[in-house]
């Protein structure tokens, strides 16, 4: 546990900053009073999902054939989404 008292908090910010980084607790003192305790600040890890969707999605056999892409070419293509030029 390191003190420090304002003034000299003040003029070693940067390396009071680097201790607090590496896990250090800081505490800063007004005359002998401690008003104030830097701690390191803990970053919340998300942990990546892997196998969310495991077993809820499924694609049949044929979700890359010609036939069924061509499907999807004519949804995309005679959508109102992109309507023929002369309407």
């Amino acid at each position: 546990m390191k003190t420090y008292k304002v003034h000299e908090a003040k003029t070693n910010l940067s390396r009071i900053l680097n201790e607090v980084a590496e896990g250090e607790t800081v505490y800063i003192a007004k005359g002998n009073e401690v008003v104030a305790q830097l701690i390191p600040h803990k970053k919340k890890k998300r942990p990546f999902p892997f196998g969310i969707w495991a077993d809820q999605l499924a694609l049949d056999d044929d979700w890359d054939s010609p036939e069924t892409n061509k499907e999807i070419e004519d949804l995309f293509l005679n959508s109102k989404l992109f309507p023929d030029e002369d309407e």
